[in-house]
């Protein structure tokens, strides 16, 4: 900024030595216009301080709460060419000539009162007097997590690969057509059979993509968590799912879908409240024939037992 003030000054001081202040060019000296006292604030059109001369720094204090904003003005005539990023524009003034006007990079731009210093001990009355709404959502409260599993509890997993915590899902059927949910998380001591029907609009397509159709995705990357725990997973804690006999990855032969489940049957042993020890899987497979809309029945269930250290405590205490 102390550039355009500068290149300002320049054109007023040869005019300013000749005695002819503002004098645009091609008419005859005339005395100065002195600008009227308009008020503003910042970002209106503000004029120099009465009795100052176009081109100098002229400031204008509204009273009251205002703000201070100073200006470089020289008449409009005087600019013949004006193209830099600041903030410029043009007064009109009553009975004299226009000014152009540059506003001063000022940091000392500011209200004049000075904000009060608000220490941290003051604020909560600073708050109770000023304070208004938020639409800042109050912090929440993380809810405890038991310590061991209880019955009905849903039974947590957790993907090591991507760090995500989930649950061991048991799909069930929902509506009269008994297509399959799955949705439906598996609870802790919760020994029970569903089924439910998949139908498939592309079996071509869904032999290879649907993880439902595919044993693996039934016990590979993800171990179940002994407890509950919603913090720092550690290996301690996990419990990893041993299939047995496990088939191999579905697959198309022909016009035929090759190794579909069609059952899986989770054994699960559990210690009280030291929670689940091991878990096992088994499957039954088949083969799905046709393309557009062909179907699978499926059956889940998931089979409790108590471990036999704890079995043979309570058969001592007998």
């Amino acid at each position: 900024m102390d550039g355009a003030r500068g290149l300002l000054l320049a054109l007023l001081l040869p005019r300013l030595a000749a005695g002819t202040p503002g004098t645009p060019p091609g008419t005859a000296g005339t005395p100065p216009t002195t600008p009227p006292d308009i008020a503003g604030t910042r970002g209106t059109a503000l004029a120099t301080i009465p009795g100052t001369l176009p081109g100098t720094t002229g400031s204008f204090r509204p009273s009251g709460g205002g703000r201070s904003v100073s200006r470089v003005c020289v008449e409009q005539s005087l600019v013949f060419r004006s193209n830099t990023p600041y903030p410029t524009d043009t007064i009109a003034v009553p009975g004299g000539h226009d000014l152009f006007c540059v506003q001063l990079d000022d940091s000392k731009l500011n209200y004049f009162r000075q904000p009060q210093d608000i220490k941290e001990s003051h604020f909560l009355k600073f708050l109770e007097k000023y304070g208004r709404h938020s639409f800042l959502a109050p912090s929440q409260v993380q809810p405890s997590v038991p310590a061991f599993y209880r019955a009905g509890d849903p039974i947590l997993i957790y993907f090591d690969s991507s760090s995500v915590l989930s649950t061991l899902r048991q799909p069930v059927k929902v509506g009269a057509s008994g297509l399959c949910v799955d949705g439906n998380p598996a609870g802790f001591l919760d020994s029970k059979s569903t089924s439910c029907t998949r139908i498939f609009a592309n079996l071509s397509k869904s032999c290879s993509t649907d993880p439902a159709l595919d044993a693996a995705s039934y016990y590979r990357d993800f171990t179940v968590l002994k407890v509950p725990i919603n913090d720092i997973i550690v290996q301690s804690m996990q419990v990893k799912v041993s299939a047995v006999a496990p088939p191999g990855a579905p697959h198309m032969e022909h016009n035929t879908c090759i190794n579909v489940v069609s059952e899986v049957i989770y054994e699960i042993e559990f210690s009280g409240t030291h929670g689940i020890q091991s878990v096992s899987v088994r499957f039954k497979v088949s083969n799905i024939s046709g393309n557009s809309g062909s179907s699978l029945q499926q059956h889940f269930t998931l089979h409790f037992w108590v471990s036999a250290s704890v079995l043979s405590r309570l058969l001592l205490s007998l």
